[in-house]
């Protein structure tokens, strides 16, 4: 996972206590900053739109719905104890109409599903306001409201006070449904969501400091208190994922999982507290928009990136940041090994029985327990350095790269041998091998090419290019050795006399069949090539910018970034014996392997 800055706006030097996205094109933002509204471009950060002459006091709380015709309203409440409903006309905001609480506002919620239906919250009543509603009746409460979320359908809503009473209550006329007697206290914010399995969820972010998971239907716990390092002020779950971005004290902006693990922290800018945020995803990149004690409006990005290792036919990928799945590629609606790391997984390796993950500083191995790869089971965890660039495991080591040296580990975390190369590493691939003796092939960004074995001490230089190595790999004899460089070049060389045998230009990648000596696979940019020999005997078109990754028997494994793909290519004519003619090039394409969900639906 990798987390950035987009932009940042200073609007003052008053906190930000709230932001309200554009809703369905999420465009533009509205914050209050003092007694002042702001409309900001969410993609850039610019101001178009500053109103100063409404409230007459600090704005607490901001919402942007849709009413009954599909326009923008936009609700804004605070300290004046007013909240003002305004219509957009040509971009601009105007003030349609006004109404009263008896304390402070709060907080102000537009339905999810219902046009223009907005909760307001103050800090002894709450009531609805509806375009077409004469007045808002009022609902006393005898704590200070904090939060109010909706359920996804709009039938209920559920606030919760600073002392921790939690309550459920009917959207028509408010009367409470039921309640919830939460043990924390000084509760900021909680979400209702739903969960893996379509049961509706109720989280609630305390200053003890933790997060609590209730059913809404019954009210019950459902899974223990999990405490976290800092007190929680703010969240809003991502879109499409099952993250939630939470601001509070000491500046922490964190993504959290719904079961209280830390992810990542995103920079705050070093505030005193991040009291708002707002989840954004554009593309189906996610974004999160912060508001901090000292008026500062950020924006952050959340590139969650594709983390994978392969041996054979056996695939593993990270599912929802803390797990992995194991997937047999010949057998793909076959059953899948689940290993919950519980941790956010930064890298992947797989052996024929080993299962590797890096979590920041800590390496975790799991054992494979039976010979179809269907389950795992728990072996060790040791300690690393946390800026590794690389790892790829063996039968019992696992070799972990920094710079340019190779620090190989026993499965018990001892470091058996060391290795420094000319020039910082740029690819590793592990070959088969006696165990503890297995050969690892090493590129560097020099251009040199090296094989080490494991229970040596001493690398080996076997071929250099001009230019950083991107992939290299050697034939099943090892006998050729293929080396594609950052210039996309493929070039072919005889392991014995160091001869060049062949080129080829515009290489995205390649690889050599792992039981057919002489057939050689790479991909260009459309285009997937094997040649037997130096002759090409087929060619297919490829899309979505695909690039190969195994190649075993007839089948080719490619890659496009989100998805793999297993094609079936010929086995006869002149990939048998080169020197006949090309068959006509058939293919076979197997079930891409998608999400997990998309697979269930697919097979229900």
């Amino acid at each position: 996972m990798q987390v950035g800055s987009r932009w940042a706006l200073a609007l003052g030097d008053e906190p930000i206590w709230d932001i309200a996205l554009e809703p369905q094109t999420q465009r533009r933002v509205i914050v209050g900053c003092g007694s002042t509204i702001y409309v900001v471009n969410a993609a850039n950060g610019e101001i178009e739109g500053k109103y100063t002459e409404y409230h007459e006091d600090t704005i607490h709380a901001v919402a942007w719905g849709k009413d009954a015709e599909d326009n923008d309203i936009i609700a804004t409440g605070g300290k004046d104890k007013t909240v003002i409903i305004w219509e957009m006309h040509n971009e601009l905001l105007q003030p349609r109409v006004k109404f009263q609480h008896a304390s402070s506002v709060q907080k102000i919620k537009f339905s999810p599903n219902k046009p223009g239906r907005l909760i307001s919250c103050a800090v002894a009543d709450f009531g609805f306001w509806s375009p077409d509603a004469k007045d808002v009746t009022k609902t006393s409460v005898s704590n200070r409201i904090t939060d109010v979320v909706w359920d996804p359908k709009g039938a209920h809503i559920a606030y919760v006070t600073e002392k921790g009473k939690i309550s459920i209550c009917s959207s028509a006329k408010g009367n409470e449904i039921r309640k919830i007697e939460h043990k924390g206290k000084f509760v900021w914010t909680i979400n209702w969501i739903e969960d893996a399995s379509g049961q509706e969820v109720l989280l609630v972010y305390d200053w003890t400091p933790s997060i609590t998971m209730y059913n809404v239907a019954t009210g019950q716990l459902l899974k223990a208190v999990k405490t976290i390092d800092f007190n929680p002020c703010c969240s809003s779950p991502l879109q499409k994922l099952p993250y939630i971005g939470v601001g509070g004290s000491d500046g922490e902006l964190t993504l959290l999982t719904r079961e209280g693990i830390k992810l990542t922290k995103l920079d705050s800018g070093r505030s005193s507290f991040v009291w708002s945020v707002a989840a954004r995803e554009i593309a189906g990149k996610q974004e999160i928009i912060s508001g901090n004690q000292e008026g500062r409006l950020a924006s952050h990005t959340i590139a969650l990136g594709k983390v994978h290792g392969m041996y054979n036919k056996f695939y593993a990928t990270r599912m929802k940041l803390t797990s992995i799945e194991v997937t047999d590629l010949e057998d793909p609606f076959g059953e899948r090994a689940i290993v919950r790391s519980r941790e956010i997984i930064d890298k992947i390796a797989l052996s024929e029985d080993l299962l590797v993950a890096q979590s920041r500083e800590k390496i975790k191995v799991w054992q494979r327990k039976d010979a179809l790869g269907n389950s795992y089971e728990y072996l060790t965890m040791f300690q690393v350095p946390e800026a590794t660039s690389l790892i790829i495991c063996a039968a019992q080591n696992v070799l972990v790269c920094i710079g340019d040296r190779i620090s190989s580990y026993h499965v018990n975390g001892a470091i058996s041998r060391e290795w420094v190369m000319s020039s910082p590493v740029r690819y590793m691939k592990m070959l088969p091998g006696p165990i503890g003796g297995e050969l690892c092939l090493v590129g560097t960004e020099s251009g040199a090419v090296f094989k080490i074995f494991i229970n040596q001490s001493f690398p080996i230089e076997v071929q250099s290019v001009r230019d950083a190595v991107y992939v290299c790999d050697l034939s099943q004899y090892r006998e050729k050795l293929l080396i594609v460089d950052e210039k996309n070049l493929l070039s072919v060389f005889d392991i014995y006399t160091n001869e060049l045998l062949y080129q080829e230009p515009n290489v995205t990648s390649a690889t050599w069949n792992s039981d057919e000596d002489d057939l050689l696979c790479f991909t260009t940019m459309d285009m997937l090539v094997i040649k037997a020999g130096e002759k090409t005997v087929f060619t297919q078109k490829l899309k979505n910018l695909q690039r190969v990754v195994g190649f075993s028997k007839d089948t080719v494994y490619l890659i496009d970034g989100e998805e793999i793909d297993t094609v079936q290519v010929p086995q006869t004519g002149a990939i048998e014996d080169p020197q006949r003619g090309a068959p006509k090039p058939v293919a076979l394409n197997r079930p891409r392997h998608k999400s997990a969900s998309l697979r269930r639906r697919r097979q229900s």
